[in-house]
């Protein structure tokens, strides 16, 4: 099946919109089979909130340095979208922004050759901005992350040893979401939101198909709390209020876990 593509972003100009004022985000170029039901859900879930105390202008460096929310969502419908959220630079002012690039599944339908989410959130096929077209053609596939198989691999395994300490109870408590005593939601705590899409591509292998198709995941929020996703990446920052919740956090930046 071909993927219907939609693009929602906050570096454009719009109503209301000043020289230091915020700039509304909206939907630039949108698939014409996709519902405005699916519209309307989708925006906050492809929204995107910069870390407490970034500056609104920022280096190209810094810029990059900033986390990424890649997320696969299931919406009322029983539709699904998967998308990658990023910080961009606002053309006219080159004040921080958010482009979200995203392809919706409709409700029964998986994506090409049967991959999961997990496995092909970090698809290079992903663009940081609006197409010319308005009406953006679909897309064939959603390859996995470019680059030699192997040397994934290799990083994927690097990765796991690392994180040693956190593995066997991440793993066992993503195992247990869709079960009758499963945690509401599990936080993954990481400095970088790259490290928690590793978590997720581990999920990918290590998780049964059946599971690793309906885990939904953001790598990145500000607010683990009202994620709409299972699986929620956080940094050390927003992780603080978090001991209380009755959410499964794993703090993979402080002392090792005990047990």
């Amino acid at each position: 099946m071909s993927l219907a593509q939609l693009h929602y972003t906050s570096a454009v100009d719009g109503d209301g919109t000043g020289e230091d004022g915020p700039v509304t985000a909206r939907f630039t170029s949108v698939d014409a089979s996709i519902p405005a039901s699916v519209l309307t859900e989708a925006g906050p879930l492809l929204a995107y909130e910069a870390p407490s105390g970034t500056p609104d202008r920022l280096t190209d460096t810094a810029l990059r340095a900033l986390p990424e929310a890649y997320s696969f969502s299931l919406l009322s419908d029983g539709s699904g979208l998967l998308a990658r959220t990023v910080p961009v630079r606002f053309p006219r002012t080159s004040a921080v922004r958010f482009h979200a690039h995203a392809v919706h599944l409709p409700p029964g339908a998986r994506l090409p050759e049967g991959r999961s989410p997990l496995a092909v959130c970090r698809s290079a096929r992903w663009t940081a901005a609006t197409p010319e077209r308005p009406l953006p053609d679909p897309l064939a596939a959603l390859p996995a992350p470019a680059g030699h198989e192997a040397r994934e691999r290799e990083a994927l395994n690097d990765f796991a040893v690392s994180r040693g300490p956190w593995l066997a109870g991440v793993l066992s408590d993503l195992r247990r979401l869709h079960g009758p005593d499963g945690p509401e939601r599990v936080v993954l705590v990481e400095r970088q939101s790259a490290d928690v899409a590793r978590w997720i591509a581990l999920a990918g292998l290590a998780l049964p198909d059946g599971l690793a198709e309906l885990l939904t995941f953001t790598t990145y929020t500000r607010r683990p709390r009202e994620a709409a996703q299972r699986v929620v990446g956080v940094l050390p920052e927003d992780a603080g209020e978090l001991a209380d919740s009755g959410l499964r956090v794993h703090v993979c930046t402080g002392p090792r876990p005990e047990g």
